[in-house]
């Protein structure tokens, strides 16, 4: 996995008089710096790059930007599955964020055949 751009490199971490690391001293992540803006060609892409900022917490998100390069991590991925799931017509896995990381990847899975979701039923009691 790429390391996050939002997220310098450190040679070593500040450590406290203890050996824990010094929270305090450790550099504040800057989530919009990961970001490459452009311009979605259509309304769905806009929406998706909206729907990726909401998630991720960063403005703007342009088409390229990848979820795990903003920040994004596996529960957070779920939150957008979730969200993409909550509109009618629009069904996608978290394997798919995972293996299509990007604004425009997403966009690719949603454009596939429609794989819904099997039926739950009870079973009869035994």
């Amino acid at each position: 996995m790429p390391w996050p751009r939002c997220c310098p490199r450190e040679e070593g971490l500040p450590l406290t008089v203890n050996g824990k690391v010094d929270r305090v001293r450790l550099p504040v992540p800057d989530h919009g710096a990961g970001t490459t803006g452009g311009a979605p060609r259509d309304d769905r892409g806009e929406a998706l790059c909206r729907l990726f900022g909401e998630v991720l917490g960063v403005e703007p998100v342009g088409p390229e930007d990848g979820f795990f390069e903003l920040g994004g991590h596996s529960l957070l991925a779920v939150r957008l599955v979730a969200r993409l799931r909550a509109e009618p017509g629009r069904e996608v896995a978290v394997r798919d964020v995972f293996g299509h990381p990007t604004v425009r990847g997403v966009a690719g899975c949603l454009d596939g055949p429609a794989t819904a979701r099997p039926v739950l039923r009870r079973r009869a009691a035994a």
